[in-house]
């Protein structure tokens, strides 16, 4: 969540004196709506540009667009006394932002794909279209879901208890990218007011 707080002192004060107090207030949310546009467009270009590892190539309609999903959970600018308040509602952003722990939820492993014709599908899938699947044990403990499809053996899925994620680089542009597109937002909202 992105919030701005702000106070005018000193000069910038003196400067403020001339425009009134509902033309400030408007700059205000002039700037946190920059912000916000910016962001649009930052993840805009996220999605667009960054591979999508569960993606095949010639199915478009399987990838998972996170950063479009993260950038239509913007809300705001919401008004409060002295701030305004701009929040990103995805419940992956701090995940992608910090990293941490993810467990399985509703079954009893992770299902990691490693095959080609694993990725942006379930288990339940790719038994379905490949014939069934087997839980096979490594020696060193790991475990796999397999099938034999044409009668060979294909791993598709590594099955974890849970894994690490580490942060993903770039998922928040910073707070100075986040200041100066206040900054702009508010210097042309406050000179653009009547």
């Amino acid at each position: 969540m992105f919030e701005v707080k702000w106070s005018a002192a000193g000069t910038v004060k003196k400067a403020l004196e001339r425009y009134t107090r509902a033309n400030v207030d408007r700059a205000v949310k002039g700037g946190v709506q920059r912000v916000k546009d910016d962001l649009r467009d930052y993840y805009d270009i996220k999605d667009a540009e960054e591979p999508n590892k569960f993606f095949r190539s010639g199915e478009t309609d399987r990838r998972v667009h996170l950063w479009q999903q993260i950038k239509d959970s913007i809300d705001g600018p919401e008004v409060r006394y002295r701030s305004v308040r701009l929040s990103i509602r995805h419940v992956a952003l701090q995940q992608k932002l910090h990293g941490g722990p993810i467990y399985p939820v509703r079954a009893k492993m992770l299902t990691i794909p490693i095959h080609g014709d694993a990725y942006a599908r379930s288990a339940a899938e790719v038994e379905s279209m490949f014939g069934k699947l087997f839980v096979i044990r490594m020696k060193d403990g790991r475990l796999f879901l397999a099938g034999k499809p044409n009668k060979r053996l294909t791993f598709y899925f590594r099955l974890s208890d849970g894994v690490d994620q580490k942060p993903w680089p770039g998922t928040w542009p910073g707070m100075r990218f986040a200041k100066e597109s206040f900054r702009n937002g508010f210097r042309y909202t406050l000179n653009h007011s009547n």
